[in-house]
Order: structure tokens, then sequence, then C-alpha cells
């Protein structure tokens, strides 16, 4: 199995209108979007197709840096849902759309009878039995072939739901390279709907299924080696520790190849196992330099991802360029002391 995207937004990471190559339809579509410090999820308080939160990786999302998503290869979305609902009216649904190269290909519906629906494009393929219980949550996993003669199978908590075998692809571009959670219908105007996600996991699993997971962030909490010049402070760490992402303050170097190593606070509590580690760093650019690249330094190995390359001067991005599914000083497993005692960083490229 290789982990392709990992997104928990657990420390408020998405309050800003675009990151980790998200897109937010919409004008004003911020405004809709609730993800704070107290929230472990995406709130999209019923605001229509309008306001749809898309991962575009055929641009600048995270997947485009990692394995591309194409047609003949199997890849699962999984997540945690929850859809709620204040009132009955017809015509409403949430979504989970896949998409290539901008048209939507493949789309899961739950309408207001709380049943898991299969489209491809705007034909009804297959309906599940199971009928969701408002406000629960749900571990979803989508395992979707994008092919003429592709599949798709929808999981809930562990159990396959409902099955579709045949053409997914609406459109003549193969395979999907992007997907987004929404609402739509006449939802914008009434409001009634509400639907929460999140531990977002994308993966190539194609013969088991991914088991529910708590995506668990943690924050620098002291320096380890430094070598970046920080603009304020008497520590490297302080400047870069801020949950949500702030550019207040920030550590910066004019030199290819300096790299800061951090200490990490704990994790939250112990897991039974942990199947990947990542790093993401808000990074900027204002001179000759152009790329970052993410440290993970555990044991006596230190290991480098490749390059992120940087917008234009001035403008910031979130980069997560690797996921580590195994520690790089072992190469077997994370186990909880190994994260605990790892150091993470960046490097100028």
């Amino acid at each position: 199995m290789a982990v392709l995207f990992m997104e928990d937004f657990g420390h408020g990471d998405m309050t800003v209108a675009r990151s980790r190559g998200w897109n937010y339809g919409g004008t004003s579509a911020t405004q809709y979007i609730d993800i704070s410090n107290s929230k472990r999820h995406i709130d999209f308080d019923g605001r229509g197709a309008a306001y749809m939160l898309r991962l575009q990786s055929n641009t600048s999302g995270d997947m485009v840096e990692y394995s591309p998503i194409v047609a003949g290869t199997p890849r699962r979305l999984n997540c945690a849902i929850a859809v709620v609902r204040a009132a009955v009216d017809a015509g409403e649904y949430f979504l989970i759309r896949f998409r290539k190269s901008g048209s939507s290909q493949f789309e899961i519906r739950i309408f207001d009878d709380y049943i898991v629906r299969l489209y491809r494009g705007s034909t009804l393929v297959a309906t599940g039995s199971t009928v969701l219980v408002d406000g629960n949550v749900y571990w979803i996993s989508i395992d979707l072939l994008a092919d003429n003669s592709g599949s798709c199978t929808v999981y809930l908590n562990g159990s396959s739901e409902v099955t579709f075998t045949g053409d997914t692809q609406q459109h003549t571009a193969a395979g999907w390279d992007q997907f987004g959670f929404g609402l739509t219908g006449i939802i914008g105007l009434l409001n009634s709907w509400k639907m929460y996600a999140c531990d977002i996991i994308v993966t190539d699993v194609s013969t088991a299924i991914l088991a529910e997971h708590s995506l668990l962030s943690t924050s620098v909490n002291g320096d380890d080696a430094v070598q970046f010049t920080r603009s304020s402070g008497t520590a490297n760490y302080e400047t870069v520790d801020e949950i949500p992402y702030s550019t207040t303050d920030y550590n910066e170097s004019v030199v290819a190849g300096d790299q800061d190593t951090l200490e990490t606070s704990p994790q939250p509590y112990a897991a039974a196992s942990y199947t990947a580690a990542q790093i993401a760093v808000y990074a900027g650019r204002d001179g000759a330099l152009t790329g970052v690249q993410t440290v993970f330094k555990s044991g006596v190995t230190t290991d480098t991802s490749s390059t992120a390359t940087l917008a234009g001067v001035g403008q910031y991005s979130e980069v997560v360029p690797k996921i580590w599914e195994t520690d790089p000083n072992t190469g077997t497993a994370w186990t909880e002391s190994g994260l605990n005692s790892a150091k993470i960083g960046y490097k100028s490229v």
C-alpha cells in the first residue's frame, strides 16, 4: 500500500482560502467553511455545490507530488463523514465527486433518504441498502477504478455497501486526479443540511480495506540543529510553531542547503499502530532560492523529501512533498517512541 495523501484539518490549517491545493468554489466560499482549533472537521453547513471543497491534484495539489492517479490504477479515498439533516427538502444531496481535468467522472450521492447511490455523471448506476443514521459518523472507503471497464465499491465502517462494475468514466479524460466534498441541489437556499468530513487519506489499496484512522497533529517545541535566521525571538521553533499558520514571524535563509531540524511535541495519545507520517510546511520565497524540502531525522538517519518548487515571490503555500510510511532509521513501521523522538524540519533549495 502507498499512502498518497493525508489531511486532518485538526488545527485550523484550512482557515485560508487555499491550502495544499484545496480550492473553494464560489467567490466568497471561505466564510462558509468552519475549521478552527476547536473542530477536527470541515463544516459545510448546507451551502450548496458552489461551495464544494475539492483537491486539484493536477495543478498544485499534493497528489501531484506522489503517484499520478491514472486510468486502470485503483485508488481509494478513505475518510470519516457525518451527514446531519435539520429539515426535509426534496432535491438536495451530499456528494463526493471524482474528477479528471475539470470534468466530473463519478459521484457518490446521499439524498434525503440517507441511502448511498453511485452516479456516472448524471446517470444512476447503483444503489445501496443501508439507511444512514442522522448525525452518526461513518468511516467511508471508496475504491474507484476509473476506466471504461472499471469498478467502484463503497465500504461503510469496513463492510461493502454498494458495488458497480462497468464504465466509471463520464468523459474521455482517463482516470481521476481530483476529488471533492460538497452539498448541492437547493441546499444553498434552504440551508437544511450539514456535512462533516475529517481524517482524509488517499491510498492505492485495492485488495484490502483501510481501517478507520485518526490523523494526529503535533507541533514543534524545541530546536535541535538550526541554520536558518529567525526574524525575531530566541529560538527557531518559536517562529514556526503557530497553529494555524502565521507569517508574522518566520525563519529564512539565502543559502541553498541550509537546514533546520526541530523537536516535536509527543503524540497526543498512543495508537495501536502507525501507518504513515508527514511534515507540512508553510513556505514562501522572496529571492533566488525557489524550493524547499522537508526533513525527518530519526536516530542516526536523516532523510529528506524531493524538492517542492515554491510559487512566485511573495506567495506562501503549504507543501507536503513526502509521506513516510516507515521510520527512515529502522526501515520498519513507525512506533510511538520513534515518532516522539524524531526531529522534523525543512531545507532550502
